[in-house]
């Protein structure tokens, strides 16, 4: 995880609306989890393979030799939001929290003199919006779906 994402993750973990949903990647310490379940603690899978090293959260899910550990995750554990399943996660905790059927994400093709912006809209399944805001800087389709979940009422 890049330092634009770890501070994406860590804006997002600490809104209000934030919660953790089973099938996110995280990266707890120094090993990706995928959340597991969820009650008053958050249950996540490791794995280990035969050599005794963490795999990769690219590691195929199931090998021989492999050891797999249910545990409950530290309080330090971020979001991997370079994970499709977690970005999917994030956008359904922004359209709960709004209210929404969707969040609608715009990212112009050209780009603007301060930076790369995006704009956001969590809007009803008529396509009235709910709320909107802007973004600008890297990740616009992450920032957007942070930005919308730190907002949310």
């Amino acid at each position: 995880m890049n330092d634009r994402m770890k501070e994406l993750a860590a804006r997002a973990v600490a809104a209000a609306q934030w919660r953790w949903l089973p099938g996110m990647l995280m990266r707890d310490g120094n090993e990706w989890a995928r959340v597991y379940a969820v009650d008053d603690d958050v249950w996540i899978v490791t794995w280990e393979d035969e050599t005794d090293t963490m795999c990769s959260a690219d590691a195929p899910m199931a090998r021989p030799g492999s050891d797999w550990f249910v545990r409950a995750a530290s309080r330090r554990a971020l979001p991997d939001f370079d994970d499709p399943a977690t970005v999917g996660c994030l956008e359904r905790l922004a359209c709960v929290a709004w209210r929404a059927d969707y969040i609608h994400v715009r990212v112009p093709i050209a780009p603007d003199m301060a930076g790369p912006r995006a704009w956001w809209a969590a809007c009803d399944y008529r396509g009235h919006r709910r709320g909107s805001g802007e973004v600008r800087g890297a990740c616009p389709r992450v920032s957007c779906l942070v930005a919308a979940l730190e907002t949310a009422p």
